[in-house]
């Protein structure tokens, strides 16, 4: 029912916003998703696989059109306090590629939120939200990730059309 009612809400964005002017080109993502691999479902966190193949059934639910022009997904690893793992960050972009594919879905993939705020989650020992990373830390961990989803590029799995640096201050 969640996701139906989301889907609802995403249509009718999709289909008043396009229609003034100025904003026909504009573009509607889905999902948001993370935890791609999470059975855990307490707190309302749905496993993102899960969570977009329902986005998919509500879809055809509603009359089988595919109405949104992009898969949102927040790519975070397994581990919160786990170093970067370029292989963990490509799994997760052919696996989301797939569940499009098998949809009819060729539409773009976003990452749309990647970055940690006042966490050093790189050093040797986990992190308390009281850590803060150094600018030069964030600018590596910034770097990797863009260079890593240009080079997935020629991968036949696909990467992220768009990334998105999330920061809070």
């Amino acid at each position: 029912p969640l996701c139906s009612l989301y889907l609802r809400m995403a249509w009718v964005v999709d289909t008043i916003v396009k229609r003034h002017d100025n904003h026909h080109d504009d573009k509607v993502a889905i999902g948001s998703m993370h935890g791609l691999y999470s059975d855990n479902e307490n707190g309302g966190v749905v496993s993102g696989r899960k969570w977009l193949n329902t986005c998919y059934s509500a879809a055809e639910a509603m009359g089988g059109r595919i109405f949104w022009d992009a898969v949102s997904v927040h790519p975070y690893h397994s581990s919160p306090w786990a170093p970067f793992r370029p292989a963990e960050f490509e799994d997760a972009a052919e696996t989301l590629r797939a569940i499009m594919r098998a949809h009819g879905d060729y539409g773009e993939l976003w990452n749309t939120e990647f970055g940690m705020p006042k966490l050093c989650w790189w050093d040797s020992s986990p992190p308390s939200w009281d850590t803060v990373t150094t600018e030069a830390q964030s600018a590596d961990y910034c770097c990797e990730m863009f260079t890593t989803t240009e080079a997935m590029k020629g991968l036949p799995g696909g990467s992220f059309d768009r990334d998105y640096w999330w920061l809070l201050r």
